[in-house]
């Protein structure tokens, strides 16, 4: 996260403070986000000879799409040639209910 130059000196500043944020939501208190987290994030460390990296990747799209719910967001329109099916599409993000519009391919299936 943090690289030094030569004399010592570096930017961690600002990779410590993009460290931090990560850290405050990888780990909030809510019960229910702790339980999706335990089950969703993987964390990975890779070394080489110069440098330790450290990776803590989100395999859920319910977890940023819980922070939204919490921000008092109502509705998400997301629009894709490739979400069907839909119910599996809205279960991944943690929807119990949802609205969706469906509609056949556009492009002639012989060409």
């Amino acid at each position: 996260v943090v690289q030094a130059d030569a004399r010592g000196t570096g930017n961690a500043a600002p990779k410590l403070e993009l460290l931090e944020r990560a850290c405050v939501l990888a780990f909030r208190g809510d019960a229910q986000c702790k339980a999706l987290a335990d089950d969703h994030y993987r964390i990975r460390i890779a070394t080489d000879q110069e440098e330790v990296k450290l990776d803590y990747w989100c395999f859920s799209p319910a977890l940023a799409l819980q922070d939204l719910r919490s921000l008092g967001v109502s509705s998400v329109l997301c629009a894709s040639g490739t979400l069907s099916p839909l119910p599996s599409f809205a279960g991944e993000l943690g929807l119990q209910t949802y609205v969706g519009l469906q509609n056949p391919h556009v492009v002639d299936a012989e060409k």
